[in-house]
C-alpha cells in the first residue's frame, strides 16, 4: 500500500508541475495522468499481500508520452523506454 501511496504522490507532483507550466515554455508533452485518494483506494483493494513487484506495476491507457513519463518518474522504464524518453 505505501508503494501505491508513493507512486500516487510521485504522479500528482508531476502533473501539478506541468500543469503550472505554459505552452510556451514546454520541453515536453503535457503530463495528464492524475491520482487521487479515491483511485488509491481501488488500488489497494486488488493488493494481495503475495504480490510481487512486476505485478504492482498496472499500466495507463492515456498518450505513449504520459506512460513514458510515468515510468521514467517512477524508475520502472526498460532500458529502450529510457532511451526514448530521453530522445523526446
Amino acid at each position: 500500500m505505501l508503494k501505491i501511496r508513493n507512486v500516487i504522490s510521485t504522479v500528482n507532483k508531476e502533473y501539478i508541475y506541468s500543469a503550472a507550466q505554459a505552452d510556451a515554455y514546454r520541453t515536453e508533452s503535457p503530463f495528464k495522468l492524475q491520482g487521487s485518494y479515491r483511485d488509491m483506494n481501488k488500488m489497494v483493494e486488488k493488493v494481495i499481500p503475495v504480490m510481487n513487484q512486476e505485478e504492482l506495476q498496472t499500466p495507463t491507457s492515456d498518450a505513449e508520452a504520459n506512460l513514458l513519463k510515468f515510468k521514467h518518474i517512477t524508475n520502472i522504464s526498460s532500458k529502450e523506454e529510457a532511451k526514448y524518453w530521453q530522445l523526446t
